[in-house]
C-alpha cells in the first residue's frame, strides 16, 4: 500500500467514525428506559449491541427494545378550488337590463272573497349587474332578465360556453300592460256577446197580449244583433291585445344565436306572459 493509499483510508477511517460519533443510535426499552450509544452491531428480531459513553458495551435483546414507529407522510395541502363559475357579458335594447340569479322560488295559493283560489310563487332574486356589463356567474343558476323592462321567462346557461355572451332583445312593460289588459277586456266582452246571442236564442219567441188575449210574436232580432257586434268588439280587443303581448316579449339569446327565454311561451301549466 502507497502512502497515499494509506493515508486515504486512515482519512475515511476519521470522517466514518466522527460521522457514527455525530449520530448515536437511540433504543427506546419496553420498561421506558432510553440506551444511548454508538451502534455496534445490530441483527434484527435477534440483539442489539451498543458502545455507551462509559465505553460500556451492552447487548439488548431484540424483544426488550420498542419497535420504531415509521415516520409519518409528510402532509400534502390540498388547495381548496374555487368553484367554477362562467363569465357572462350582458348587452340590451335597453340600459335598464337587469340579469339576476332566482335563488329560490315560493309556491303560494291566494283564496278570493267568493272562494275562488289562485296559484302562483314568489321569486327571490339576486341582481348580478345592470347592462351593459360582465360578470362572473354560476353556471348551474337560474336566470331571469328584467328591471325597467318586460321580465323574461327564467333560463339556464348552456353548458361548455365560457365566455358567454347574452344578447336581450327587451320588451316593453307599458305595451305589454296595455296589451293585456285588451285581451282581457276583449275575452270578457266576447263572452257577454256570446251570452246575449244565446238568450235571444232560448227566450220565449211570443208573448201574450192582454188585449188581444192572445200570443204575439216577440221581435229578438236586436238582441240577437247587439249580441253579434258585442262579441265582434271583444274580438276586436282581442285581435290587437294579443300582438301587442307578443311584440311586447323579451327574448334573451346567446352570441351563437341560440335563444334561452321568451316570453310569451307555452309551458305545462298553460300559456306564460
Amino acid at each position: 500500500m502507497t502512502r497515499y493509499q494509506a493515508v486515504s483510508a486512515l482519512f475515511a477511517l476519521l470522517i466514518t467514525t466522527a460521522a457514527h460519533a455525530a449520530e448515536p443510535e437511540r433504543v427506546t426499552l419496553r420498561d421506558g428506559s432510553i440506551v444511548q450509544g454508538e451502534l455496534v452491531e445490530k441483527v434484527p428480531n435477534d440483539h442489539i449491541t451498543l458502545k455507551l459513553a462509559t465505553g460500556e458495551v451492552r447487548q439488548i435483546a431484540w424483544a426488550d427494545v420498542v419497535p420504531e414507529q415509521p415516520a409519518p407522510p409528510p402532509r400534502v395541502q390540498v388547495q381548496q378550488r374555487a368553484p367554477a363559475t362562467t363569465h357572462v357579458a350582458v348587452t340590451s335594447t335597453k340600459d335598464d337590463t337587469q340579469l339576476a340569479q332566482v335563488m329560490r322560488q315560493i309556491d303560494v295559493r291566494v283564496v278570493g272573497a267568493y272562494g275562488d283560489t289562485a296559484y302562483g310563487h314568489i321569486e327571490e332574486l339576486k341582481i348580478i349587474c345592470t347592462a351593459p356589463c360582465e360578470a362572473d356567474v354560476d353556471p348551474a343558476g337560474d336566470y331571469k332578465v328584467g328591471g325597467g323592462i318586460h321580465g323574461s321567462s327564467m333560463f339556464n346557461l348552456p353548458p361548455g360556453q365560457n365566455p358567454l355572451k347574452l344578447n336581450v332583445d327587451a320588451g316593453s312593460k307599458g305595451m305589454f300592460m296595455g296589451g293585456l289588459i285588451a285581451t282581457l277586456t276583449g275575452a270578457a266582452v266576447i263572452v257577454t256577446g256570446g251570452t246575449i246571442m244565446l238568450l235571444s236564442a232560448v227566450l220565449p219567441q211570443t208573448s201574450f197580449d192582454p188585449v188581444t188575449l192572445q200570443d204575439v210574436p216577440v221581435d229578438r232580432s236586436g238582441m240577437l244583433i247587439g249580441g253579434i257586434i258585442t262579441a265582434v268588439a271583444g274580438a276586436a280587443l282581442v285581435g290587437l291585445g294579443v300582438p301587442l303581448i307578443v311584440i311586447s316579449s323579451t327574448h334573451v339569446t346567446t352570441g351563437t344565436g341560440q335563444e334561452l327565454a321568451s316570453r310569451p311561451h307555452l309551458t305545462l301549466n298553460g300559456l306564460v306572459f
